[in-house]
């Protein structure tokens, strides 16, 4: 993943400037307001939330216009990030520097395998949301018919973390679903998903482990960098604020790209030993099983 760190410096870029693009609406909206007011010396020596419900509440400031442009912003990195994937995992399958042609060819080649491969994973996530309620009924019933809270907090707790290990797994089998069809170039996505599911079952407890090292490195980072940024940046610190805040959005993009080329690499050593997908013959070898053999000629006769 080092090597080919120039992924991760171009999807920070590419956050970089929806970012910019998602606050600019925002910045549109309060700038006039804030540069003429005692308003903003509380919001900028400090945080002072009733100032900034005020000020959110004021008539020329339409927060529903507001928030639409960084909806929008998300979805076009969604679909962007879901168009470079293909890019991504094909770099680190071949380990090599693409050119841009072929790094979007590659991207474009399996954009829309992916979207089906999404599609089948909404699917998936029913069940789990439907654990999620039946955790969150169980602990409002906890709640409403116990005087002690410990119940209801431990079953609701129980059922996050649950419910999170559920999401992790699901995520990691539609994470290898996605290298084996760029490995194999699989094209039929159900089939690439049946062959990940039995991959990622067979090898669930070291993947899992795989996975998840890359999560808890970035979760550990943020809470570093949270613990740096409350006890010895001042509030009107601007600049150190920021540059703090996009350490931990770069931390987050490594993690991820961390976990791509770790499942990348994982494969290309242990899968060719595990039947994942069974090839069916082709069909120049079909027609030459089923067709006969030719009959011989009969031998020429010589005159003498």
């Amino acid at each position: 993943m080092w090597r080919r760190q120039r992924l991760l410096w171009w999807i920070y870029v590419l956050s970089l400037g929806l970012s910019f693009f998602a606050t600019q609406p925002l910045v549109s909206a309060i700038g006039p307001i804030l540069d003429h007011s005692l308003t903003a010396d509380r919001l900028y020596h400090s945080f002072d939330l009733g100032t900034l419900l005020e000020l959110l509440a004021r008539p020329e400031i339409n927060t529903s216009v507001l928030a639409g442009a960084p909806i929008l912003a998300a979805a076009v990195f969604l679909v962007l990030m879901l168009l470079f994937t293909g890019g991504i995992l094909k770099v680190y399958h071949e380990d090599r520097t693409f050119t841009m042609g072929e790094f979007f060819g590659a991207g474009g080649q399996f954009f829309w395998r992916f979207v089906r491969l999404v599609i089948f994973l909404l699917i998936v996530l029913i069940p789990v949301a439907l654990v999620n309620g039946a955790f969150k009924a169980w602990s409002e019933n906890l709640a409403d018919h116990l005087a002690q809270p410990a119940p209801h907090v431990a079953v609701n707790m129980t059922g996050k973390l649950v419910v999170l290990f559920l999401l992790m797994a699901v995520r990691l089998w539609f994470d290898m679903a996605e290298v084996a069809a760029v490995a194999l170039d699989e094209y039929a996505m159900r089939r690439s998903a049946a062959g990940a599911f039995r991959l990622t079952w067979n090898n669930f407890r070291y993947l899992f482990w795989l996975f998840f090292g890359p999560i808890l490195a970035g979760t550990l980072g943020t809470i570093f960098v949270v613990w740096v940024w409350l006890r010895w940046v001042p509030h009107q610190a601007v600049t150190t604020s920021f540059l703090l805040s996009q350490s931990v959005i770069l931390l987050w993009i490594f993690a991820r790209l961390w976990q791509r080329s770790s499942e990348v690499l994982w494969y290309q050593q242990h899968a060719p030993a595990v039947s994942v997908f069974p090839e069916p013959p082709s069909p120049r070898l079909e027609s030459a099983i089923e067709a006969p053999p030719a009959p011989e000629a009969p031998p020429a006769e010589v005159s003498l």
